[in-house]
């Protein structure tokens, strides 16, 4: 399965914003550093390359009951494109 190049981070901090979590709380529950979270955001080149799936998985998970269901389709639809799965 081959990744997209250019992963959107702005769709993730939409989330979490929405969500009502800052970017610490984000990365306490998901098990990242508040850096990596920023450098997400930011689409820091490679950044989302080097984490794990799992990371993806749990800030959807950890935010989807906190945001709009058009939210939660949009990053559903947004994963899935850029994992190549739609």
């Amino acid at each position: 399965m081959e990744m997209r190049n250019n992963f959107d981070g702005e769709v993730l901090r939409d989330m979490r914003k929405e969500a009502g979590f800052t970017q610490q709380d984000l990365a306490r529950r998901v098990g990242i550093s508040r850096e990596t979270v920023i450098a997400i955001e930011k689409n820091k080149r490679g950044t989302i390359d080097t984490i794990e799936l799992d990371v993806l998985k749990n800030w959807q998970k950890l935010c989807r009951n906190y945001v709009s269901k058009p939210t939660r389709e949009k990053v559903i639809n947004y994963i899935k494109s850029y994992l190549d799965l739609a």
